[in-house]
């Protein structure tokens, strides 16, 4: 759920790639089996998910499960 603010999920590397941005008042994202979320980040991508926020201020808040697997091309 995202209250206030929007949240951008980021594939790092070295130049980070943007997965998905949440928008304030999102609740569910789902990616089924015919939906693959790839990480396309390029050089230095790690695999690792960061989270950065938009226009956050006092007050706004955010809460992110993630369920996923990872396979390998």
């Amino acid at each position: 759920m995202v209250n206030g603010m929007s949240v951008n999920i980021l594939w790092d590397a070295d130049t980070d790639v943007s997965a998905v941005i949440l928008a304030p008042g999102m609740y569910t994202l789902n990616f089924d089996d015919t939906a693959i979320l790839g990480n396309n980040a390029g050089a230095g991508k790690t695999g690792d998910i960061m989270f950065t926020t938009i226009g956050a201020s006092s007050g706004d808040t955010y809460s992110i499960i993630l369920e996923m697997i990872k396979t390998y091309a």
